[in-house]
C-alpha cells in the first residue's frame, strides 16, 4: 500500500489526502493489535531489517523513475 500511495501520489496528487488518513488509521490499529491482541514475548535479533531496507529503497528508486518518465513526457510535449 506504501508504494502504490507513494507512486500514485506523484501523478495524482489527490491520492495523498485518502491514503494519509488510511495510514494513520492503520497505525493505531496495528499498535493496538500489537500490544493486546498480539502480546507475546517475540525475539526478533533484526532478520526483518535485511529484507526490509532494500524493499524501501527499491520503492524510492521506483518513485524517482516515475517522476523522471512523467517529468521526461512532459519535456516533450511541451
Amino acid at each position: 500500500m506504501y508504494a502504490i500511495a507513494l507512486s500514485f501520489s506523484a501523478t495524482v496528487p489527490y491520492v495523498v489526502f485518502f491514503a494519509i488518513p488510511f495510514f494513520f488509521f492503520k497505525y493505531f490499529v496495528d499498535k493496538y493489535n500489537l500490544s493486546f491482541v498480539y502480546n507475546s514475548n517475540i525475539v526478533g535479533v533484526g532478520a526483518l531489517k535485511g529484507s526490509i531496507i532494500p524493499l524501501a529503497v527499491m520503492i524510492v528508486f521506483l518513485l524517482q523513475a516515475l517522476n523522471y518518465a512523467i517529468l521526461a513526457g512532459k519535456m516533450k510535449t511541451g
